[in-house]
């Protein structure tokens, strides 16, 4: 994928702690209400502990999409040099 102005942000701020925070505050919302919820909104379950797990160990998922670390402090440094075309 091609790496705009936008997703720079968006990748700089998913590998900052504030985006950290937000993976691991949204995926325990949606573990809360599925189990509250029951029945098909358990579908919900992994997904919400994918969230937990990624901001937890400071993994952006989004990074390899753009050709950059999985990591999210290589991210940042990556992107202070990071040139756009």
């Amino acid at each position: 994928m091609k790496m705009t102005k936008s997703t720079k942000k968006v990748l700089l701020f998913m590998s900052s702690p504030y985006g950290r925070w937000g993976r691991i505050i949204v995926g325990s919302v949606m573990i809360v209400s599925a189990v509250l919820t029951g029945g098909i909104a358990l579908i919900m379950l992994p997904f919400g502990a994918l969230m937990i797990f990624t901001g937890t160990m400071n993994l952006c998922p989004m990074g390899p999409m753009y050709r950059q670390p999985l990591k999210g402090d290589k991210i940042i440094a990556n992107m202070q040099t990071y040139q756009l075309k």
